[in-house]
């Protein structure tokens, strides 16, 4: 057009990454035209979590262990699980010359439900209790959900599966590593066979964790304390 026309303005081109930037506030107008794509994983989203992504209830760490106490310990572990480790933060001894134990057993601090209510309460004397508790639950939705993710489901097997390949490709050209290949292989294949028990294991936990802990913790209503210079004073003042 320009050589044709030799117009009096500058035409200029937006190739796909500046039509990202420039759509991607109107989620709407790209919805309506089916440019964001599919996201099975929605489907997923416990009404509870929508919720509690749009806007945490202010909680106190009393009211979230409340809730934690009274589901059943053995769900309560599986819920909490990688959880634990993370705010615990344990210790690990190093392990001696050819040590053939697991990892678990070089661990020097406990990591169970006791040792982590200790944690948060340590945590709450420097940050926010509030804050303590968003950090947890958040933590425990995105561990629940991405491991009960039946729509990905189909996609880690086959990825399990290529590794599968790419190890027997090892033993095949003689690789240094070929016995820890031979031994990977097995436990891959146990890994892809537990996988859909698996899923749908940590999905009911993740509805569990949303119905019973999540979706109360609305219930709690925090008096919220405003420093002195932001609270009502309690009577008029005179001035000259």
């Amino acid at each position: 057009y320009e050589e044709s026309n030799r117009p009096p303005f500058k035409i200029q081109y937006w190739e796909l990454p500046k039509l990202r930037s420039l759509s991607s506030i109107h989620a709407q107008l790209l919805r309506k035209y089916g440019l964001l794509g599919e996201f099975p994983l929605l489907a997923l989203l416990h009404p509870s979590h929508i919720r509690y992504l749009k806007l945490p209830a202010v909680n106190s760490l009393k009211h979230l262990f409340d809730l934690l106490d009274a589901l059943d310990p053995a769900d309560r572990n599986e819920i909490l699980g990688w959880t634990m480790d993370m705010v615990i933060n344990p210790r690990f001894r190093d392990p001696p010359p050819d040590y053939k134990g697991t990892i678990g057993d070089l661990r020097i601090d406990k990591v169970d439900y006791p040792s982590f209510k200790a944690k948060c309460h340590e945590l709450a004397r420097m940050v926010s209790s509030s804050f303590v508790v968003t950090s947890v639950v958040n933590h425990v939705l995105q561990y629940l959900l991405h491991f009960g993710d039946s729509s990905s489901l189909g996609t880690v097997i086959e990825n399990n599966r290529a590794m599968i390949g790419h190890f027997q490709e090892c033993i095949q050209e003689g690789d240094p590593e070929v016995d820890t290949a031979a031994l990977l292989i097995p436990k891959i294949e146990q890994i892809i066979d537990e996988l859909p028990d698996q899923t749908r294991r940590y999905y009911q936990l993740y509805v569990t964790f949303c119905e019973r802990v999540v979706g109360p913790l609305f219930d709690e209503r925090m008096e919220l304390r405003l420093p002195k210079y932001l609270r009502r004073p309690t009577r008029t003042s005179t001035f000259p």
